[in-house]
């Protein structure tokens, strides 16, 4: 009976270690994977009942959106460190008087973001805005129904864009 439970001390302090390995190396994946615009965005809508198509349809152009996204971070040398300074600064002025391009100057101001980061920040905010908008295009007017408000205003037409009536007479 001791030798049993010797035995099993032994495995267990052995085990342990692996263990908490598996672990660490579990949650280094989960951080990596939140980058992926697709998974940010299918969180929000989780009540908006997509089908499997659907859903499938979001990851793919999910990758490719963070592909490119990822591509803009690296050639203007945008690190996490750098994401984080500018989330908290985003934080801290959100309370402010300022307002579209005076509040994005602000911010990028208070994280210490060069202007090639900054317009690379800018581009970036494209690509996402871009991707929402074609992911709400995906939704039946049921689900758009469905929206969180964060998305309810990707799923109305853009501001000052009107049709080019020269275009469309041609």
């Amino acid at each position: 009976m001791r030798r049993n439970t010797l035995v099993m001390v032994m495995l267990a302090v052995i085990a342990l270690p692996a263990i908490a390995e598996e672990e660490k190396a579990g949650k280094g994946k989960a951080k990596k994977g939140g980058r992926n615009v697709a998974t940010q965005i299918l969180k929000q809508l989780a009540d908006v009942d997509l089908t499997d198509e659907q859903t499938k349809k979001i990851k793919a152009a999910g990758k490719v959106a963070s592909v490119e996204m990822a591509k803009i971070r690296d050639e203007a040398g945008i690190t996490g460190e750098l994401m984080k300074k500018r989330a908290e600064a985003a934080k801290s002025l959100a309370d402010s008087d300022k307002k579209g391009k005076q509040r994005n100057d602000a911010i990028n101001e208070a994280a210490g973001l060069t202007k090639p980061q900054a317009e690379a920040m800018t581009k970036m905010n494209a690509v996402r805005s871009k991707f929402t908008r074609s992911v709400v295009a995906m939704l039946t007017d049921a689900q758009k129904e469905k929206l969180p408000k964060q998305l309810q205003r990707a799923a109305r037409p853009e501001k000052g864009k009107k049709p080019n009536k020269k275009k469309a007479a041609a």
